[in-house]
């Protein structure tokens, strides 16, 4: 039995997402999918559960999209939670530091949102093309990276978060001739509204704005 044939013996009934953090490096994030069966037919019932059993873990997404596209409803999804959106700006700003390919940083970002907007004190961007080349700018200028959250607080609203941070920042940069490199040093006040991604379910951010940077006695400024 194939998911179509599966999936059609299925309502879709919730979706949920919890993460329990186990360590400083580590967090257990897990999906519940409650799907009410309607087959009365015992063989029918056993093969669509294992069938269910075998490919959700791999393939969530594409099971809960054809449900909800069949049935034409929506599902619920557990509200954000301050652990998720710390472990999204760790993996994000994780990212960001060892200047990832740009394929491994827009999967953080709601760039299919219309409504979606990064804003830095130089620039504003709102879809896949403004990122993309802030960012082959933005590692061609700076190296030796740290990005650091020193402060953050977190309002979970049913569909979204509200987050007020303040980003530690550091970065080098060098212009020939230069003999000696420069290092900008600052604390960055930021402003996030953090959703639900509708692929991956994860945490992820619809609006990223840096309000204000705070240079260090010393620092140089981009």
């Amino acid at each position: 039995m194939d998911i179509p044939e599966a999936t059609n013996l299925f309502i879709l009934y919730i979706v949920t997402i919890n993460a329990q953090k186990i360590d400083d490096n580590y967090t257990k994030v897990s999906i519940t999918v409650e799907l009410v069966l309607q087959s009365q037919n015992r063989e029918e019932r056993a093969q669509a559960l294992q069938t269910l059993k075998a490919y959700l873990p791999k393939r969530i997404g594409e099971i809960i999209k054809f449900l909800q596209h069949r049935d034409g409803q929506g599902f619920k999804l557990a509200s954000l939670s301050e652990l998720e959106i710390s472990q999204l700006a760790q993996d994000f700003y994780e990212k960001l530091d060892q200047h990832a390919p740009p394929e491994e940083i827009t999967p953080f970002l709601s760039l299919a949102d219309n409504d979606f907007k990064m804003q830095f004190p130089s620039s504003t961007l709102h879809n896949h093309e403004e990122f993309n080349q802030w960012y082959k700018n933005a590692v061609n200028t700076f190296y030796d990276e740290i990005h650091a959250v020193k402060e953050m607080t977190v309002k979970c609203q049913a569909d979204r978060a509200d987050v007020n941070a303040i980003i530690h920042w550091e970065g080098s940069t060098w212009k020939a001739p230069n003999a000696y490199s420069k290092r900008v040093v600052a604390d960055a006040q930021h402003g996030w509204e953090v959703v639900r991604s509708p692929d991956t379910f994860k945490p992820i951010y619809k609006s990223y704005i840096v309000h204000k940077l705070d240079f260090a006695p010393g620092s140089s400024k981009p």
